[in-house]
């Protein structure tokens, strides 16, 4: 037993001494802390954020849509709709085909922002701790808000009772109150009732189309009148146009677009019913204004003139899944919108389908060969059309082609229900109607400089 204790006590102060193998001075280097394994995305730790940046905008009481999203509660009871949504990239509503241009205030997730939605909802949502949000990164680089002089604001001549469910579509005239010509410089929006309103967009109507318009209003007993496509008249002046989560918008530096004393203004409304307990509405519409500007701009639709006579080639067959037209034309080769061998700079972009509308693209074929996409949707929905502000103009010179191109779903299963009734398929041309069909391109332009 003494012999087994003197080996314990030996090997006990052997143990304590420096290894014979190393060097006696040498200084044991100090233990690093093993990182902790990376918990992937949580609430705190990523979501939150993204859910911030890009859906509570829309998605929060007295907003246009169905349910807020402003809380982990809120989100976590919504996550397989969310996550559907999002991969599908249906949200948040951004229509421009990033393979097409680079836009201003683009509102598309990232390949890696899907992907840790994705990953933290099929991870069963978890919440975190709020101090996870330390050691995210800002999700977006936030938008600078453009702020603009109020030089007019007008409101729609009388607050508004939607009565149309689901969706109701109104023109409103209103008076221009300058009196020399004008040239807008900036425009915004003014909701009023955001629970209800899905979009605006407000039209010049120039003193020869007055007569056309106020002809449609008084036609109607109800404020304003019904307008679904356009607000009638020859040619749509579109100024600009908003819809949820949309910003003041300056034009493009040394542009403006011209107001003649005697004009009108019609700002189409769209209101949607569902989810909503109704209400009134009685939105503005802000302008910057200014005496001159170094380019005049106009608002230049692109489609084909004989489609607008009716009959005229756009025919869209009842039953038919997949029925495409397309127009292409050389504008500075023609004159237009601007003289003869003026060339043009495009600064804005936006397409114009109805209800069956399923794809649409605006692009110019250059005498050099090449090609360069201005706008292509894919996937369009009449509720979310809108312009795009290109981030760098694209010029058309002389020779240079610019084409329009749809495509409807005019099959049984894809027909507007209205009035909670599918309707039938039915052969189909332009018009301004809910029934009808347009294929338009809308763009904002200068003379070259």
């Amino acid at each position: 037993m003494r012999s087994v204790v003197v080996i314990w006590i030996l090997g006990a102060a052997l143990a304590c001494q420096p290894d014979p193998l190393q060097d006696p001075g040498a200084v044991t280097p100090p233990q690093v802390p093993t990182a902790e394994p990376d918990p992937g995305p949580t609430w705190h730790g990523g979501i939150k954020q993204l859910v911030a940046t890009h859906c509570s905008d829309c998605h929060q009481e007295g907003e246009v849509a169905p349910f807020s999203l402003t809380s982990f509660a809120e989100v976590h009871s919504m996550g397989s709709m969310v996550k559907d949504s999002v991969v599908s990239r249906r949200m948040p509503p951004w229509k421009a085909h990033r393979d097409c241009n680079e836009y201003e205030n683009e509102r598309l997730l990232s390949d890696a922002q899907i992907e840790k939605v994705q990953e933290w909802v099929d991870s069963g949502m978890p919440e975190g701790k709020p101090e996870d949000e330390e050691r995210v990164e800002t999700a977006a680089v936030p938008v600078e808000e453009v702020v603009l002089r109020a030089d007019q604001i007008l409101s729609l001549p009388v607050p508004y009772e939607p009565t149309q469910a689901p969706d109701d579509y109104r023109c409103f005239v209103i008076d221009w109150p300058e009196t020399e010509t004008r040239y807008v410089t900036g425009f915004e929006v003014l909701p009023d009732n955001r629970e209800l309103l899905h979009h605006v967009i407000a039209f010049k109507i120039p003193p020869h189309e007055v007569a056309t318009i106020m002809d449609l209003d008084v036609a109607d007993p109800e404020p304003g009148y019904e307008c679904f496509g356009s607000p009638g008249g020859s040619r749509p002046y579109w100024i600009g146009s908003w819809a949820p989560g949309g910003l003041a918008r300056a034009m493009p530096e040394g542009t403006g677009m011209k107001i003649e004393p005697g004009s009108k203004i019609v700002v189409q409304t769209h209101y949607n019913l569902i989810g909503s307990d109704g209400g009134v509405d009685q939105s503005a519409v802000l302008f910057q204004l200014d005496d001159e500007v170094e380019r005049e701009a106009q608002v230049m639709p692109w489609t084909n003139p004989q489609w607008l006579r009716g009959g005229g080639g756009m025919a869209i067959p009842a039953g038919a899944a997949e029925v495409k037209h397309a127009f292409e034309f050389a504008p500075v080769s023609a004159g237009y919108p601007f003289r003869r061998g003026v060339e043009i700079d495009i600064f804005t972009a936006g397409l114009h389908m109805h209800l069956l509308g399923r794809k649409a693209k605006l692009s110019i074929d250059h005498t050099d060969g090449t090609n360069t996409c201005l706008l292509r949707i894919d996937d369009w929905d009449f509720g979310w059309q809108g312009s795009y502000q290109l981030k760098q103009p694209v010029r058309i010179a002389d020779g240079d082609v610019l084409r329009v191109e749809c495509e409807w779903d005019n099959s049984g299963s894809n027909q507007p229900i209205i009035a909670g009734e599918r309707m039938t398929s039915q052969d189909l041309q332009w018009g301004d109607g809910t029934r009808d069909e347009m294929c338009l391109g809308i763009l904002y332009a200068a003379p070259a400089d």
